[in-house]
């Protein structure tokens, strides 16, 4: 098993597990972190919310995707995605 491979088994398995926040995804459903993110911009305040995963859970997700809250059925679009090496921040 590589490094990158171990790496997104532990974040799956340990780092994620204690998140609550689960998900539906295109049909997949995955567990991650859901927050609000306040941004500033002059004297305009904003808000949205952005969804963490491993990246390894969510590997076809693209822009207009809905992203689904399974404890209330909230529907998000999928406004942007970073991507990094592990973790997937999907912009909502």
């Amino acid at each position: 098993m590589s490094f990158q491979d171990q790496l997104n088994a532990d974040l799956t398995g340990v780092f994620f597990s204690d998140f609550k926040d689960k998900v539906q995804v295109n049909g997949v459903d995955c567990e991650g972190y859901l927050a609000r993110s306040h941004h500033e911009f002059g004297s305009m305040g904003g808000s949205a919310y952005s969804f963490e995963c491993a990246s390894s859970i969510l590997p076809a997700v693209k822009k207009g995707d809905r992203l689904v809250r399974l404890r209330d059925n909230k529907s998000f679009a999928i406004n942007d995605i970073e991507r990094s090496n592990s973790i997937t921040r999907l912009i909502l």
